[in-house]
């Protein structure tokens, strides 16, 4: 079964304004339905025979309508953004090597045939991935769809199709920045010229090269004074910072232990020259230290007398006596076995869980409804805003177009967003007769580039199971199928 037209009007365009890729006289365009139906009966066929639009030709003629064959909001590939852009750019490849191999599978499968028709169809399968340009391809609820496949610029030559999509790298040369000067090539240190009489031997030297100094201009002289400025508020920056952490307040932490220092109540002992035992200082607890007289050891060994009864160390910092010269060593630290041991790790609070809220996609707003049973004149029901899915393309250039209304009592706004961003405004009215709805627009949108467009006409009737069916009409053109969604407060 074929797949039916379901989705919106994509492009349109003359066949002849192309060159039409094909093999031994049988063009693509001509065996798009069976190349299609082929792809399709894959096991994920359905999915890709989705990135080929469906081509319905005039009547024979040389102009074709090109159609989504699912429903969704049309993006043209200059409105998406990167990311979309990167995930089609993906959606393609895939594409194309699926539509590859399966033409490889039908030269391989049955070498008899290989000469004949079967062959021909693999080699026109293989055509499908080509397109004209970037202009050709379009993103339906962001799957990637390709119009006039099976086509290319008449005067162009045939690409690689993940040519058009593939993402501009940045140039790696910085704008601005000039190439750097050719290094001068330096004059050798001295020169030895040939002599044919006898001369003495002379020891060759090098003559020291004497650079040239140019007078260097005041601004020269005097710019390396300007560095002194920062280094001194630097320093001073450094010296307040040190003021204000000697005059910060001690503070604990929860479930620790205190580990402060008692000061000693009595003046401290004069440090011996050598390394003989300090007299036992009066305080909370007898500290007897030894400091060495060497200054290559690192570390002052402190032991406590109170540990044999087991009393906690708390070493004192031995402040000096007045009148005495502070002894200039490293900072001592205290190697404290059993005092470490009393210590509690602190208690922290428990970690906050982390976050489970996914992000869940907008809602999208209720389809178009005409109540079962309303009086011909104003459709009052339609009050609120509404957005026209696919289908709208401009009749110029075959571009896709946004369209939206806002109603109030059967009557209101238009707005119609071109391709190239210019945006358009009329008066609405939505009428009821004979249960049929019909939006018409009371003339012309005006354009804010000064321009005007007249913006189709939408007619909805019920359908089956309790939707509406909407076609829009350009003037003197055919009817194309259309979506209305009210859009969310």
């Amino acid at each position: 079964m074929q797949d039916s037209i379901q989705g919106p009007l994509l492009r349109s365009g003359h066949n002849s304004a192309f060159k039409a890729l094909g093999e031994t006289g049988f063009p693509v365009y001509r065996m798009a339905t069976q190349l299609r139906e082929t792809i399709r009966r894959l096991d994920t066929g359905q999915e890709l025979a989705r990135h080929l639009a469906i081509p319905q030709n005039h009547q024979g003629g040389d102009k074709t309508d090109w159609y989504s064959s699912f429903a969704g909001d049309v993006i043209p590939w200059n409105s998406a953004t990167e990311s979309e852009r990167a995930a089609a750019y993906s959606q393609l490849e895939s594409f194309k090597l699926a539509v590859l191999a399966l033409s490889e599978q039908l030269l391989t499968t049955d070498n008899k045939d290989r000469g004949g028709d079967k062959r021909v169809f693999a080699s026109l399968l293989k055509q499908v991935v080509n397109f004209p340009d970037q202009d050709f391809v379009y993103l339906v609820d962001g799957v990637l769809v390709i119009t006039f496949w099976g086509f290319v610029h008449d005067n162009d030559e045939q690409r690689d199709p993940m040519h058009w999509l593939k993402p501009v790298s940045p140039s790696l040369t910085t704008p601005g920045v000039a190439a750097s000067a050719p290094v001068a090539e330096l004059a050798p240190a001295c020169e030895i010229v040939p002599t044919t009489g006898a001369v003495p031997a002379i020891p060759m030297y090098a003559q020291p090269v004497t650079p040239t100094i140019q007078s260097a201009s005041w601004w020269s002289r005097w710019r390396w004074r300007w560095l002194f400025w920062p280094l001194l508020l630097l320093a001073l920056l450094a010296l307040l910072l040190f003021g204000l952490r000697s005059c910060a307040p001690s503070f604990s932490l929860p479930g620790v232990s205190s580990m402060g220092l008692p000061i000693l109540r009595d003046s401290a002992v004069a440090v011996p020259s050598s390394g003989q035992a300090l007299p036992a200082a009066h305080g909370p607890a007898d500290v007897a230290a030894t400091i060495p007289s060497r200054a290559s050891e690192p570390h002052t060994t402190v032991e406590s007398a109170a540990l044999a009864s087991g009393d906690p160390l708390t070493p004192p910092p031995a402040p000096l006596a007045s009148g005495e010269e502070p002894v200039s060593a490293s900072p001592p630290q205290a190697s404290m076995p059993s005092a470490t041991a009393d210590l509690e790790p602190p208690t922290l609070p428990p970690a906050s869980p982390p976050s489970t809220d996914v992000a869940h996609p907008v809602p999208q707003g209720k389809e178009l409804t005409i109540p079962p049973t309303i009086a011909n004149g104003p459709a009052q029901f339609l009050d609120g805003d509404w957005k026209v899915n696919g289908g709208i393309q401009d009749t110029q250039t075959g571009k896709p177009l946004q369209l939206q209304y806002s109603f109030k009592e059967g009557k209101g706004q238009v707005s119609l967003r071109q391709s190239n961003g210019v945006v358009c405004r009329g008066a609405a009215s939505g009428v009821m007769k004979d249960g049929q709805l019909s939006i018409n627009n009371l003339r012309q949108a005006r354009c804010a580039d000064g321009s005007s467009y007249m913006i189709p006409q939408i007619e909805c009737k019920p359908g089956t199971d309790n939707g509406t069916d909407c076609v829009g009409r350009n003037e003197g053109e055919q009817q194309f199928p259309i979506k209305m969604r009210q859009q969310n407060p």
